[in-house]
């Protein structure tokens, strides 16, 4: 079929629908239809879609499947036969392995480090710039990757167990009491949260309004791409993460659980796991390419060329990705469906066969096989939302880097561990129990942590002050002014708690006997 016919075809039907394809503004691309499109009888199955696939085929098969000749053979996907699916050393060496395991393939050593040189970063800048003397952030010690680990676990397992504040999780209430603070105190984990960063801010460049997040990202997406390369069948959608606050891309979507938000795209494989994630940060347009076919090609580029399939809503399809695609040697199919009203769908796999199938209520019924097959992977990007939404770790107070953070690490990457641990292993767990086991190996990590962190508490000379721990001990017995005339003054302090210490009190307090002076 000719380009010009293509044209024609799209422009006949969807003059008043598909207008805005191209438009590359920042206002919401959500678009919806009313449902009696999709339904020809009270019998027929009434989730039939109206959103077009599109393949993408090797290059070198010059075969043309369509409606222009009636062929009825397609390329086939993969025929060099290259690899693809699981990393074979994943499937060797993690054959009996944890959860915890695979949750590692993803955030590793590598991905905490940048964690941990960020955050020290951030955090000292943030010592420095401190101008109360009482200030809290005058507290800021250095973290490490276990104690790393650790923060990462208690994010977790605040989405486990939502109480009203992060400070009711060390309230000393009955009705809030956790654990949690036999693994952290309060302050030290609100100056971690605070100080939490994944960029060098002073390497910023201008106009990257996703700086702070670009390098996690990348670094994530890559290991996702390493570990399980995607088969014939892939799907693009758009998701969104909850956010209210004051940013310049944030996005309103009528129709989505959450509103408001940050949104972004994902190309996921038919069992959820994710392999494209991109965070769609307003105005992006190359000339003469609209802001749908950009999305498509860059999430989808490492794939081309071996005769996959990807599936889209109405949104992405426009006529510039099918010039785009055919320039590629990939065929197009335009089909015209006669429903209660005209279905237009676009194909560059597909032809006009039909299939027979039954609907919800067991009734046999045709529809063609470009409207089955999208059926069975329009749910791709949803599978993974879904599972997402279970005990997700976000809060509304957070700022949106690190909420897109705590997404991808403890959302996307455990979502795409627990695909390959049910995947190699063969043991079937839910969401929800596969999280708990993760969260455990992450805690017992941390008891490594609390012994290295006492042993840097020491003792170094100061300026005289009275003790802390006497003076608050006197001031229970006789008020402020009574301590303050009978606590001695010492020249001795911890060097890591920032406070003056008298010898018994530092002995007391600390179970670390180091003493430097």
């Amino acid at each position: 079929m000719e380009n010009s016919e293509i044209i024609d075809a799209l422009n006949m039907s969807f003059d008043d629908d598909l207008s805005d394809f191209g438009d590359d503004s920042d206002a919401d691309p959500d678009y919806t239809l009313d449902s009696n499109i999709f339904s020809s009888s009270d019998e027929e199955d009434s989730s039939i879609p109206h959103e077009p696939n599109i393949n993408i085929f090797p290059t070198h098969i010059p075969s043309i499947c369509g409606l222009a000749n009636n062929s009825t053979s397609c390329p086939v996907f993969n025929p060099n036969e290259e690899p693809f699916g699981i990393n074979p050393d994943i499937i060797e060496t993690l054959n009996n392995g944890s959860p915890y395991d695979f949750f590692c393939l993803f955030v590793d050593d590598e991905v905490l480090n940048l964690l941990v040189i960020e955050t020290n970063r951030y955090g000292n800048s943030l010592y420095t710039s401190a101008q109360r003397p009482k200030s809290r952030l005058k507290e800021w010690v250095e973290t490490d990757i276990v104690e790393m680990r650790t923060f990462l676990g208690i994010i977790m397992w605040m989405g486990l167990t939502p109480q009203p504040s992060i400070a009711s999780y060390w309230s000393k209430n009955d009705i809030y009491k956790s654990n949690i603070s036999n693994y952290m105190k309060r302050n030290r984990f609100e100056l971690l949260l605070r100080s939490f960063h994944c960029c060098n801010n002073n390497e910023c460049p201008r106009g990257d309004r996703i700086f702070k997040i670009r390098g996690l990202v990348d670094m994530l997406v890559n290991k996702f791409k390493n570990c399980n390369i995607p088969g014939e069948n892939l799907c693009v959608d758009e998701s969104i993460i909850p956010f209210v606050g004051r940013l310049s891309f944030r996005q309103y979507i009528q129709n989505k659980r959450h509103r408001y938000g940050i949104k972004v795209f994902k190309l996921c494989t038919n069992d959820g796991y994710t392999v494209g994630f991109k965070i769609y940060a307003g105005q992006e347009s190359v000339p003469g390419m609209g802001l749908s076919t950009k999305i498509v090609k860059e999430l989808s580029e490492d794939y081309l060329d071996m005769g996959r399939t990807i599936f889209t809503d109405n949104w992405y399809t426009s006529i510039s990705l099918a010039n785009e695609l055919l320039s590629r040697s990939t065929n197009s199919v335009v089909l015209k469906w006669k429903d209660k009203r005209d279905v237009l769908m676009l194909s560059t796999k597909h032809n006009d066969n039909v299939i027979e199938t039954t609907n919800k209520y067991g009734n046999k019924i045709v529809k063609p096989k470009v409207v089955f097959d999208y059926n069975k992977a329009k749910g791709f990007v949803d599978i993974s939302d879904l599972r997402g939404s279970y005990h997700s770790p976000l809060r509304r107070s957070l700022k949106w880097y690190r909420k897109v953070a705590f997404e991808i690490l403890l959302n996307t990457s455990l979502l795409n561990a627990l695909t390959l641990f049910t995947t190699v292993t063969g043991n079937k767990i839910g969401v929800t129990e596969f999280r708990e086991m993760i969260l455990k190996s992450l805690i017992q990590k941390s008891e490594i942590s609390q012994i290295s962190q006492e042993e840097n508490h020491k003792l170094v000379t100061c300026k005289r002050g009275r003790c802390y721990e006497c003076y608050n001990e006197m001031a229970k017995q006789g008020g402020r002014q009574h301590a303050q005339k009978v606590t001695r003054k010492v020249q001795t302090m911890c060097i890591r708690c920032s406070k003056p210490l008298c010898l018994d009190c530092f002995f007391t307090t600390h179970s670390s006997k180091r003493i430097k002076f």
